[in-house]
């Protein structure tokens, strides 16, 4: 290619440059006032010279000085810092700024853009957005609504354990720093209705009655409806989680959720609708710009169909203006918008993998599309006018799925970095997989489009449609399950050279616990908490790490608290191997997961005091107890020992001073270990001193209080901690605690403070 031939993209460099500039930024403790006013004085130096150094340098300072405003130096996040600062009762009034969320029932979450606060018998007018979660009463809260809510204002929490989603800095990326809790016996009061913008009230009442018709006739099966909502309007629903796993596996995620593909295809529908009925393309464009706009808002104004739909805008603009679209400069437009919106976006992962992708396709197909072109053609020696009848159709057929299998390659391409980075899976599949689902999904979208058209009219017509869209979902099901269940069909990757040799996790889930035990060569989880924190917090962590299967589960007891995720980790994580305790309780949750096994035809392992069990290289876990003389639940868990690396760890779940005491008898000097894991016993003492002299820790790891069932003398239970001489992390604290065991010593360290502790083998 030579220079004359070259595409320009004059706005390539600028996208760049805002990107370092960025990323400078964040790196850096520079004022937002001075990076502007170096970006005012750069750029008529740069106007005046003419030079495409001096207009990169200007805006790299620009979207800098932009950056550091929204992030650190916004008003609005100093306001919110004053309000949390000390608990008080306030109250504030504001709109509701998006569709709320029943939590759980009576108690509602949403954004609300505030206009007045009552702070200390002040009124002040501050306006921003809060996250408010308050009891509703009768009323049903919908957006626009104006409400006055009375309660104490917090900080969005951080995770407290890695892997956990984090909250607080989702909700900063929309600039809600604030969170505004309504108080149990204050009522809060409805004061008007219909308040906000007349475009997002629509685009909201569309998209309640489209989720509506999409399941006219087939809401008898709520997970195939989920899945149609999902491809169609990027609806979330907990009845289609059980396909994520297998979607992930094989690369077809995204069709999970509404991004640029989905736009793309909502797109390519209209346009063929709108053809035949005579428009210009000039026309056609400025019906499908709109329209593509109120799609991203009624699929919920994600930021992949924003992205989307401005990329597509930005090349349709050019046909507006009779000019030759060119994808990189139109990539690099709709980069410089959204960025200058808000520049946070460029460290989300949804940003990153789309402009990825398209990048990888503008840079990558050309040249992949020539590969498999040329190596379908029938005769690269005859040439084309020579061609017979099957030849040409040979030919054009060849050429079709050259081309695709060259973009759907580069999109593969283009997505695998942050594939590995983040799910640490390779879909080796993905390629396949995707253009059998693809036409599938676009398929599903297209009938879903006839069907809300017929809806209009015809709830019957509708649901005609909708059920030939079950067919069709439950052919996008076999198709990709059929692929993820192919050998080598995808490849998980531990980061085995970012982790030590062994590492133990214990995981803050407040009176709830579970521990995960990582080697090299295998990942023992000991509970897993509630089914909530199963969901929430453990199975991202596994994820996170690149656990695709566990090899054993270990259930400590019955509590719900501790084993309440175990169907969902069964089901999730398919562990290898399955321990429980020999002793019987009357646990529904364990109840329900002996169903499940049994159901399955599964064995299950049951561990008696003094079993051994091989967790991994130079790793043993030991059976301690329970007793059989153990009748409460809290003693009838196991307690384990875990010999890696040279350490001594021991588990005490919630046992409490009745398994101490048996610990004692049967097991006396065996007990000394390097660090001593404590839950908490629901009625009784624990740590004893007798207990804790036998067992010698030198870290202690103690898990949250409960108010409600401790039964400890709390203060005389730090006295007799603070004894032993043992480092404490306590888990109100320091959240999650990671012990990584690597060469002579253990390094320990908290997630919420981060805090480390060094301990060297003895």
């Amino acid at each position: 290619m030579t220079a004359q031939s070259r595409p320009r993209i004059p706005l390539a460099g600028a996208a760049l440059a805002a990107t370092a500039g960025i990323i400078a930024a964040s790196y850096s403790n520079a004022d937002a006032v001075w990076l502007a006013a170096a970006a005012l004085g750069t750029l008529p130096f740069a106007l005046l010279r003419r030079g495409s150094a001096a207009l990169y340098v200007a805006t790299a300072l620009a979207f800098g000085a932009a950056h550091v405003w929204q992030s650190r130096q916004n008003p609005w996040r100093a306001w919110a810092d004053t309000v949390a600062a000390e608990p008080r009762v306030l109250e504030v009034t504001g709109i509701i700024d998006d569709a709320p969320q029943e939590i759980v029932p009576g108690i509602w979450r949403t954004p609300l853009r505030t206009t007045q606060w009552i702070i200390d018998g002040r009124e002040i007018a501050a306006h921003g957005k809060v996250l408010a979660r308050w009891k509703t009463g009768d009323a049903i809260p919908a957006y626009g609504d104006k409400w006055r809510i009375e309660g104490v204002a917090i900080k969005p929490e951080p995770p407290r354990n890695p892997g956990e989603f984090d909250a607080a800095a989702h909700w900063a990326r929309q600039g809600i720093f604030l969170e505004v809790r309504g108080a149990r016996d204050a009522k809060a009061q409805l004061l008007e209705r219909g308040q906000g913008s007349p475009i997002k009230h629509a685009a909201l009442a569309a998209r309640a009655w489209m989720l509506g018709t999409l399941a006219l006739g087939i809401s008898d099966a709520p997970a195939i409806g989920a899945l149609v909502a999902g491809i169609t309007l990027g609806a979330r629903a907990e009845d289609a989680d059980q396909f994520a796993d297998t979607f992930r596996q094989t690369g077809t995620f995204h069709l999970f959720s509404v991004s640029g593909l989905h736009v793309g295809m909502f797109g390519l529908i209209a346009w063929l609708a709108l053809r035949p009925l005579g428009m210009t393309r000039r026309s056609s464009v400025l019906v499908i710009v709109p329209l593509l706009f109120f799609y991203a808002l009624v699929t919920g104004a994600s930021p992949p169909s924003l992205r989307a739909a401005l990329m597509i805008s930005v090349a349709f603009g050019g046909m507006l203006l009779d000019r030759e679209g060119s994808p990189a400069n139109s990539l690099a437009a709709a980069a410089l918008l959204l960025l200058a919106w808000d520049t946070n976006q460029l460290f989300t992962a949804g940003f990153q993998l789309s402009f990825l992708i398209v990048a990888a396709i503008f840079l990558l197909a050309p040249a992949l599309q020539e590969f498999f072109t040329s190596r379908l053609r029938p005769d690269p020696f005859l040439p084309r006018r020579l061609y017979n009848r099957r030849q040409k159709t040979a030919s054009n057929a060849g050429h079709a799925l050259g081309t695709t299998l060259g973009v759907s390659t580069a999109a593969w391409l283009g997505s695998l970095p942050l594939t590995i980075a983040i799910f640490h899976l390779v879909p080796l599949i993905s390629v396949p997989a995707n253009l059998c689902a693809v036409p599938l999904a676009f398929a599903i979208l297209a009938v879903s489009m006839l069907s809300l058209a017929a809806g209009l009219a015809s709830p019957w017509m509708a649901a005609v449609f909708n059920n030939t869209n079950w067919g069709l979902a439950h052919v996008l099901l076999a198709v990709v399950q059929g692929a993820a269940n192919i050998p080598g069909a995808y490849v998980y990757l531990p980061p085995a050279w970012l982790q030590p040799p062994a590492r133990l996790t214990v995981f803050d889930l407040g009176t709830g616990g579970a521990q995960l035990l990582r080697t090299r060569t295998a990942a023992w989880l000991f509970d897993t908490g509630t089914e909530r924190d199963f969901l929430r917090v453990i199975e991202p962590n596994l994820r996170a790490a690149g656990v695709g299967r566990l090899d054993a589960l270990v259930a400590t007891h019955g509590d719900t608290e501790h084993i309440g995720g175990a169907i969902a980790c069964v089901q999730a994580a398919a562990p290898q191997r399955i321990i429980d305790s020999a002793l019987r309780d009357r646990s529904p949750a364990r109840r329900r997961l002996h169903d499940l096994l049994a159901r399955q035809s599964r064995p299950k392992s049951v561990a008696l005091p003094g079993d051994c069990f091989a967790a991994g290289e130079d790793t043993l876990v030991r059976v301690l107890a329970p007793a059989d003389t153990a009748r409460t639940s809290d003693d009838q868990a196991l307690v384990l020992s875990i010999r890696t690396r040279g350490f001594k760890t021991l588990l005490m779940s919630d046992a409490g001073a009745k398994t101490e005491a048996d610990l004692l008898r049967n097991h006396g000097a065996e007990l000394e270990s390097d660090i001593l894991v404590l839950g908490r016993h629901g009625e009784d003492i624990f740590a004893t001193q007798e207990f804790l002299e036998a067992v010698r820790p030198r870290l202690i790891v103690l898990a949250q209080t409960d108010p409600f069932r401790d039964g400890s003398d709390e203060k005389a239970l730090r006295e007799r901690l603070e004894a032993t001489g043992a480092d404490v992390f306590d888990q109100s604290e320091c959240g999650a605690v990671t012990v990584n065991f690597s060469g002579d010593r253990a390094i320990v360290r908290g997630f919420l403070d981060g805090r480390d502790w060094i301990l060297n083998r003895e």
